[in-house]
């Protein structure tokens, strides 16, 4: 039996075909292991043959690769027999004619070396380098040549950085790898390349939060400067420095390269100074006037053809150093004899002697007190301990204190002039106000806010409270074993506290469910013990309550649930293809219930995926009953018997097309709230309804359809629903200003007409004076999105591409308080940057007369995203809707076959003043 390889739809001894520019087809089998993993592939050698073949893990997942491959395959660089780029030579097909990968110059990799280990000593130590400063310029010009290869042919590599490059060791040639996610200039079109990395991306892109594959060549002159200058300057990079006094700067490189602090230019920057160790001094002018050009002006920045010209001349006029044959220079002395002469001493680290704990009500100095206090020390230690010259004379003593005089004297003159000038200052620019309030406004019509970017100031920020972040280990993930491997490898044992967190009155105790995952980013449980855990944010401490429950396999915790009188947990159980078909409820005695919801299909054997429509379930505050809301119909059980249900009734046929997407019920259970949708064509055949019964005793009545009151006006429902403890207050998900957009969005490489809208919330009231539901008022977010499917939690979804699965949208997953007076939105997100992303949530007050928004609450995740990642945003509104949570849980990835064994929880706590 063939055994397929993992990463690739390729089986052993598969029939693989090579079809060249020229039209000519080679047939062979592929056998032999790969030479390399890595995040898109797997590389081979090509039996027989000097070629290496790279075979994609998913071939169809970037529906713009084939045609790229080909585009590729007619516009090569200049260069003789491509011995400098991993070049695709072919493309690569399965027997059927499937893509799957390309066929590049086999490299004499034994030869060569990562460019970065090349930049500094410690990776010159490490890899065996010569010291050649000689070296370090070749290569230099070396990669220049390559660049301007690629521009030639109008390429762009866009992500150029020292990772993609690989340098000879002995002869400094340089070879460019990672080829096919280049930006590609075809015959016809221009393909772009999406990756890019911190630190080498161009200012002007940074600045305007621009993609790098915009600028296009400017991008890579940019990264090209940089690396040429860590070359020559032992690894330093430009951006890198010393802040000046009393300045602060980005930490972060990227950072710095957005506020062009550029430390090595004719003109220092006040802001960062030049390192101590930094080499630039001794450039040549030339070279010196090409850094200048590269990272002070956007519109001189030299091309690589002129870079290569630059360094050819000024390797001409390179000096050898007579005490070290490795060392050269261009000026006057060796710069590296003088680095190597500095001595640092490291004092050993010392035992700090723990600080006094200041007194309550201790007075804080500031800066100017501080040194005051300082100096009056100091003259008083001098007035008690004269110098022995001075013995115990009075005329040292008077000078002593009338010196401390002075100085206390000029210190307070100083302090009141500063005062006084800020004083001046306040009242200059007051008048300056009143004067411009005094001119005529001009007739200019007020310039409106990009609509893209208004939403993120909707409403003022909430005050935070207390901030959490902490890191758990994930188990090893074990499906790359083989049976016996697995036998020998068992699953380690991991509590990892599951991001979810339960109902909780004050940030002090956030309950959560710590649990032992199936795999390092699954919500599934193995056959361990589950433990309800307290986490207290301000102490960023978590405790056991000693509640566990001793869960078997394939429980699903995306909507666990701890009833708060008996504890006892209710999860969804999940057995054939991962899907859901019960619902469990676990005593802290560790008895097990099971409500079966849909049938579970019978396994034919054919291992296609049936399916499981989605469903929800509550629980009544007194724990009598489960309602839960099942694909087709809305059952009722008794806690004591879930055998059979003791009321049901089936969906109108009205709604019989549409899938349930969300379940509220009042906590005795006796008003019961149905939300159901569809989603087709990219939203453009969206529908939604949402459906109340009333419940008495094993009686359940639909008593309101709100579908058919639902008010004319350019808005729609969504599937989502919430009510309050009365049962008087209920709030609609609902889509405003529906727009079509066929411009932004593709699907396989095509333009496609997306549904747009504005996502926003309706509230309904009733009294028992009007007992008949009306609509109050709405509210919407001021951002146009495209109208999304709803999440189901009830099926399994593997999707290495999607690093978020959720309801994630300001109108879904939102939270009423008991009394209806207060309620906390869904949950949008924005990514900023590949390294960057914001969760955002509202807070509404919804009182007479018109619901205000009453606070923002925001927590950024700061993460490198990758293919393998999953990421996952969660808030929640206080019992007493005084208190909310935001935060991410992140599963940090490294490749494909990486393992990934960390996860970061990170949460802010925000106060919610009436």
């Amino acid at each position: 039996m063939t055994k397929p390889w993992y990463g690739s739809m390729i089986k052993r001894g598969s029939e693989l075909v090579l079809t060249y520019p020229d039209d000519r087809k080679e047939r062979f089998r592929l056998r032999g292991k790969p030479l390399n993993r890595g995040a898109d592939g797997l590389i081979y050698a090509m039996p027989g043959k000097p070629l290496a073949l790279k075979v994609y893990h998913e071939p169809d997942k970037d529906p713009e690769r084939p045609g790229k491959i080909q585009e590729m395959l007619a516009s090569p660089p200049d260069d003789q027999g491509l011995t400098h780029f991993a070049w695709p030579v072919a493309l690569l097909t399965n027997s059927k004619g499937a893509f799957v990968g390309y066929a590049m110059p086999l490299l004499p990799m034994g030869d060569y070396v990562s460019l970065d280990l090349l930049l500094n000593r410690k990776g010159r130590e490490l890899a065996r380098l010569p010291e050649s400063r000689n070296l370090r310029i070749t290569a230099a010009i070396n990669l220049a040549r390559r660049v301007a290869q690629l521009h030639a042919r109008g390429h762009c590599i866009i992500d150029l950085k020292p990772a993609n490059l690989l340098v000879h060791k002995q002869t400094g040639d340089v070879v460019v790898v990672d080829c096919d996610g280049f930006a590609i200039q075809g015959d016809q079109q221009f393909i772009p390349g999406h990756q890019y990395t911190t630190g080498y991306i161009a200012p002007e892109a940074w600045q305007r939060g621009a993609s790098p594959e915009e600028l296009g060549q400017p991008q890579d002159r940019f990264a090209l400067a940089v690396i040429i200058f860590q070359l020559l300057n032992e690894g330093l990079h430009p951006y890198q420095g010393v802040p000046g006094d009393r300045q602060h700067i980005p930490s972060d490189i990227q950072g710095r390269i957005g506020e062009n602090l550029y430390a090595y230019g004719r003109q220092s920057s006040g802001k960062i100074k030049p390192s101590p160790w930094s080499l630039h001094r001794d450039f040549p002018e030339t070279i010196a006037t090409a850094f200048h050009q590269s990272f002070r002006s956007v519109n001189h920045r030299p091309k690589a053809e002129d870079w290569v010209e630059t360094l050819n001349e000024a390797q001409k006029t390179l000096r050898s150093c007579r005490k070290n044959r490795h060392h050269a220079f261009w000026k006057d002395n060796c710069p590296l004899c003088r680095r190597e002469s500095v001595e640092i001493k490291v004092k050993k680290p010392q035992r700090r002697p723990q600080k006094k704990r200041h007194k309550r009500g201790a007075t804080t100095l500031n800066p100017y007190q501080q040194q005051l206090a300082q100096t009056l020390a100091r003259a008083y230690q001098a007035q008690n301990n004269p110098p022995a010259s001075a013995g115990n004379s009075s005329f040292f003593k008077v000078v002593s204190v009338l010196f401390a005089v002075f100085l206390a004297v000029g210190y307070t003159v100083h302090l009141y002039g500063e005062h006084t000038d800020r004083a001046e200052r306040i009242k200059e620019q007051q008048r300056m106000a009143e004067a411009n309030e005094s001119k005529p406004e001009s007739p200019k019509a007020p310039k409106p806010e990009p609509k893209s970017y208004g939403w993120r100031e909707f409403g003022p920020r909430a005050t935070g409270i207390s901030v959490h972040q902490s890191k758990h280990t994930l188990p090893k993930s074990q499906a790359l074993l083989s049976p016996a491997e697995r036998r020998r490898n068992p699953p380690e044992p991991h509590s990892v506290p599951y991001f979810a967190i339960g109902s909780f009155e004050s940030h002090h105790s956030i309950p959560m469910l710590s649990f032992s995952p199936s795999g390092p980013t699954s919500d599934l449980a193995v056959a361990k013990p589950a433990s309800l855990v307290q986490l207290s944010a301000p102490a960023s401490k978590f405790s056991d309550t000693g509640i566990h429950y001793p869960i078997g396999r394939s429980y699903r915790l995306n909507d666990w649930f701890v009833h708060p009188s008996s504890s006892a947990l209710y999860a969804r159980r999940c057995q054939f293809q991962m899907d859901c078909y019960e619902l469990a409820r676990l005593s802290r005695s560790g008895r097990e219930s099971l409500i079966t919801v849909s049938e579970r299909p019978i396994n034919d054997g054919s291992g296609r995926r049936k399916g499981i429509a989605p469903w929800y379930f509550a629980v009544t505050r007194d724990e009598s009953r489960i309602i839960i809301a099942a694909p087709t119909k809305l059952l009722i059980y008794s806690v004591g018997s879930p055998e059979k249900p003791v009321a049901t009734v089936e969906y109108p046929d009205d709604v019989a097309h549409l899938a349930v997407s969300d379940l509220a019920i009042t906590p005795d259970g006796t008003k019961l709230f149905v939300a159901l949708s569809r989603h087709r064509n990219f939203g453009q055949e969206y529908e939604a309804n949402v459906l109340e019964f009333s419940v008495n005793g094993s009686e359940i009545d639909l008593t309101t359809n709100f579908g058919a009151l639902w008010p004319t006006g350019g808005t729609i429902p969504a599937g989502s629903v919430e009510v309050s403890d009365d049962g008087d207050t209920l709030v609609i998900g609902d889509y405003r200003d529906l727009q079509d957009d066929n411009t932004t969005y593709t699907y396989l490489g095509s333009p496609i007409n997306v549904k747009t809208a504005l996502a926003g919330l309706t509230v309904w009231k009733r009294s028992q004076e009007v007992p008949q539901w009306t609509p109050w008022k709405d509210i919407a977010l001021p951002r146009r999105s495209p109208i999304e499917a709803p999440y189901n939690p009830a099926s399994f979804v593997m999707s290495l591409g999607k690093m978020m699965q959720g309801d994630y949208r300001f109108n879904a997953s939102f939270q009423l308080a008991r009394d209806g007076s207060r309620l906390l939105s869904g949950i949008e997100y924005e990514h900023i940057t590949k390294q960057q992303t914001i969760a955002r949530a509202w807070v509404l007050d919804l009182q007479e007369p018109e619901p205000v928004v009453r606070y923002q609450i925001e927590r950024t995740l700061n993460r490198s995203f990758r293919v393998t990642e999953k990421i996952a945003p969660f808030a929640k509104l206080s019992t007493n809707a005084d208190q909310a949570i935001i935060g991410w849980a992140s599963y940090p990835g490294t490749t494909v076959l990486g393992q990934i064994r960390e996860m970061e929880l990170a949460l802010t706590s925000f106060l919610l003043r009436k």
